[in-house]
């Protein structure tokens, strides 16, 4: 707690100097707010709950893959979706 007190702080400090009012009061409102305790929590397909690091940075990691294959970064996926759209339409 003690080191996000300095950070806040010196966060407040910087924006003031160099006149970055936006920041600025963004740090204001962080300090309005107190500290929050962020939480990685992530479902999974089937609904299952998951807090180990290391399985949420993989199933973002596959979410990604899976949203890029979708974009064209595939080629066989990107056929196959046109196709069916083409066939039913």
């Amino acid at each position: 707690m003690n080191e996000y007190l300095k950070v806040k702080t010196n966060e407040l400090e910087t924006n003031s100097k160099i006149k970055n009012i936006r920041d600025l009061y963004r740090v204001i409102n962080d300090f309005k707010k107190g500290y929050q305790l962020k939480s990685n929590i992530l479902k999974d397909e089937k609904g299952n709950l998951f807090t180990d690091c290391h399985i949420v940075l993989a199933r973002w990691g596959n979410h990604f893959s899976l949203l890029f294959d979708v974009l064209g970064f595939s080629d066989d996926r990107q056929t196959y979706i046109h196709t069916y759209i083409q066939q039913n339409h």
